[in-house]
Formats: structure tokens, sequence, C-alpha cells
């Protein structure tokens, strides 16, 4: 279905046990002859279209035709709460979200083996490693972190944007200690030094994202990865918005 340049698909995930929505955006001169990289991307009904909470939105597409680039974005919508697809531990072991079932692992299943097959067999798309990319910000970078360490050669490319590693406490690191000897792609990796200002009741939350952003920067370079861009962003906060600014970088990291 074909409605505001978006094409909006309903999936049913074998592995979700459910449907789920994905929005399709074309560069403006695909005409089905040319073939496009790809570019994944979760909570895909705030990446064009505001989302529900900041009214805001990254306005992906604007942000691509104005730097010249020309790829197919796939947006995948989260469900509330978002964080059973994105948190890829058991949630009794996050900082909140006590007693909520972890679904992540069977979300990256839907995402490699049902989105990406889906999206390749019904649109031009270059279906290969080197052309398709993922990106996600908050729990969608840690979500993102997480693909790139335990499901590798998928993805080339990838946009870790605010990760709330810390929410994982230390298992993400542990996990990166055990899997993360092979580090393939490209890494692109931001935080905003305002980050916390949307959380004034939750001192912990205070310097969480910087904590995080500097801790997987370290595991990244430790191991040798291609972080091609880590960037602190003075006066960033942990907003749709933010992340707008932020993506024009994250363009110029892409083939």
């Amino acid at each position: 279905m074909l409605r505001n340049r978006e094409i909006v698909a309903d999936l049913d995930s074998r592995f979700l046990n459910e449907k789920r929505r994905i929005r399709i955006y074309l560069p403006k001169g695909y005409d089905g002859q040319k073939r496009y990289p790809v570019l994944y991307m979760h909570d895909g009904q705030n990446i064009v279209r505001r989302a529900e909470a900041s009214h805001r939105s990254w306005k992906v597409t604007k942000a691509l035709k104005r730097m010249g680039k020309e790829v197919i974005v796939v947006g995948v919508d989260c469900v509330q709460p978002r964080n059973r697809d994105y948190y890829p531990y058991q949630i009794e072991n996050a900082i909140s979200m006590k007693g909520m079932e972890s679904t992540s692992k069977e979300y990256l299943s839907f995402l490699i083996d049902e989105v990406k097959p889906y999206v390749d067999g019904n649109f031009k798309t270059l279906p290969e490693r080197e052309h398709s990319y993922l990106a996600g910000s908050s729990l969608g970078g840690c979500i993102t972190a997480y693909c790139a360490m335990t499901r590798p050669g998928v993805f080339s490319v990838y946009g870790v944007f605010s990760p709330a590693l810390s929410m994982m406490k230390d298992l993400f690191r542990k996990d990166f200690e055990k899997y993360g000897t092979d580090m393939q792609g490209t890494y692109f990796v931001s935080v905003g030094s305002m980050e916390h200002k949307q959380f004034k009741d939750r001192p912990m939350m205070r310097d969480l994202f910087r904590r995080d952003y500097e801790m997987y920067t370290a595991l990244l370079e430790g191991c040798g990865a291609n972080l091609a861009k880590k960037k602190y962003y003075v006066g960033g906060e942990h907003t749709e918005s933010h992340w707008a600014k932020q993506f024009y970088d994250f363009i110029k990291v892409l083939p």
C-alpha cells in the first residue's frame, strides 16, 4: 500500500507469532531497474513520521536526499513495550522492566530471515552484505550493537546512536569479550552531552549514555573494529530531532 511516499507492509512472522509492520522508502529515482543498497532501521514509525511521544522524527528521507545518497530505507515498527524486542537479555537482569519476556533473538530472526528476504524479493536491492546497513538509537542502538556481535555477516555498516547498554548491567560487555573477537563491518557511534535532560527524576540516568558510549567505543577499538566515526555531540539530547542532526554524519559513513 502506497501512502505519502511510504510503502507499508504487514508481515506475518513465524518467529514472533504475530504481524509486524514495516515501512519501505524508495529513492526518488527508483524505476524498478537499477538496484540500490538498503538501510534497515528500528523504531520505523519514527524515522520519517513524527513519534507519538516526542512529536519529532529522524527525517531520514529528507537527509538522504539533501546528501545525494540513493538508498532504500526500511523501517521496522516497534511494538509496545519496545523493550521486548530491543533488550537482548532476560528482562529480570535489567534496571527496570522486571517480569517482561525478552523476544530480541526472535526479533533479529524476524529482521534477518523474514524482513530482509521480503525486501530483497520485492524490490530492486543490492542484497549482499556490503550493501546492507543497520541503525537504531537508545535501545534500538543496543539491539544494533547486539546484532553486530551475534549475527555477523549480514550487515556491513552499523549506526549505533545513544546506546543504553548499561540497562544490561555487565552482560553486554561479558558477551562482547566472548563473541566480539571479529567485529566485521564499519561502525558509527554517537552520544549527546545533554541526553540526561529528559530524565531529571532519575539520577541514575545522568551519565548513563556517556558511559555507555565510552564503554562501547573502547570495546570496538580494543578488538580492532573499523570505528569509522565516534562523536560526542555537545548539546545533543535523547530525542529524534537530535538523532536527525547526527544522521547526516552517519550518511557520510555509508559507502
